[in-house]
């Protein structure tokens, strides 16, 4: 389990230093630290790519001159079943 020291800075970010004793991959963003344990690690441009198609198909929607609130949830009903 990695350990990580958060700080904050003068600007409105934080930033953190993470270490570990066994080899993992860290990602950090706005959003939070995660470690990815290198067994499954192949598998995250799959990943990638399946999160883009998502969201490309939720970006169109929005984007359309046609767009209905009704179309945007037809989408999340299409590619996340049970969110509406």
């Amino acid at each position: 389990m990695p350990t990580c020291t958060w700080w904050t800075s003068a600007f409105p970010s934080r930033w953190a230093a993470c270490s570990s004793s066994r080899a993992i991959l860290i990602h950090g963003d706005q959003h939070g630290v995660v470690t990815i344990p290198h067994d499954i690690a192949t598998g995250i441009p799959d990943a990638i790519a399946k999160v883009e198609a998502m969201e490309k198909r939720i970006i169109t929607a929005c984007q359309s001159p046609d767009f209905t609130v009704d179309r945007l949830k037809a989408v999340y009903k299409e590619i996340r079943p049970g969110t509406y």
